[in-house]
């Protein structure tokens, strides 16, 4: 049996879909009420976000697996001595995944390697004032310096690399040791004989009795001018 209720123009009792009286018809059957009307077009904007959502991820983790393939065509490339192409294959990598580091600096690698010396040593300098202490790229500038003979800019590098922070899956002793090596190396080369002579002291003293490079240390001081 339908609800009575009151006619909203004439004020005449009635039940059913229309006012006998007056014709009228009853709003509050024709439509829904406003708290169901919020409820559905918050169910419709909940669901286009999560579709929203879902299709950018989706979309993001396909650009990270283009990138990866690009990556993985540049290492192959570095390796078997392709240094232009493992340039272009690393750019490529960029753009699906431009602020990834690792790509970044592995372009760096492939630039020299191709003799593109200016453009390795901005991307390595870019690198650089994001992440100062990175060894690997304080390590890359060094030897860039290095390689010009600004042997006080290398220096500046090569103790970054030294005191700085080395990827997880290196030893970072084993791997300072051969950086100051090749610093005293530098030095040596450009005649800095003291200097050379200071890294190699330091490094003596730090190296363990066991260890195998005491005997290159030793004999790199034993090879210096004496004073």
């Amino acid at each position: 049996m339908s609800e009575e209720r009151v006619c909203e123009s004439c004020g005449h009792p009635y039940s059913g879909a229309e006012c006998p009286q007056c014709g009228t018809l009853g709003r509050l059957n024709l439509l829904p009420s406003l708290p169901f009307v919020g409820f559905i077009f918050a169910l419709f904007i909940l669901i286009g976000f999560s579709v929203t959502r879902v299709a950018v991820a989706s979309y993001k983790a396909k650009q990270r697996s283009t990138a990866y393939t690009w990556q993985m065509r540049g290492e192959r490339d570095l390796r078997e001595g392709r240094s232009a192409d493992a340039v272009e294959a690393f750019e490529n990598a960029l753009v699906y995944d431009r602020e990834n580091a690792s790509y970044r600096l592995q372009l760096a690698t492939a630039l020299v390697q191709a003799g593109r010396f200016d453009e390795a040593q901005s991307h390595l300098r870019n690198l650089w004032e994001e992440r100062p202490a990175d060894s690997t790229v304080n390590l890359q500038l060094a030897r860039l310096a290095a390689r010009r003979g600004d042997l006080e800019e290398a220096e500046r590098y090569y103790e970054g690399a030294i005191y700085g922070v080395w990827p997880d899956q290196q030893n970072p002793f084993s791997q300072r040791e051969q950086v100051r090596l090749e610093l005293a190396g530098a030095l040596i080369k450009a005649r800095r004989m003291q200097r050379a002579q200071a890294q190699l002291m330091t490094l003596s003293a730090e190296l363990p009795t066991s260890s195998e490079r005491r005997k290159e240390v030793g004999h790199a001081l034993d090879c210096l001018p004496s004073s």
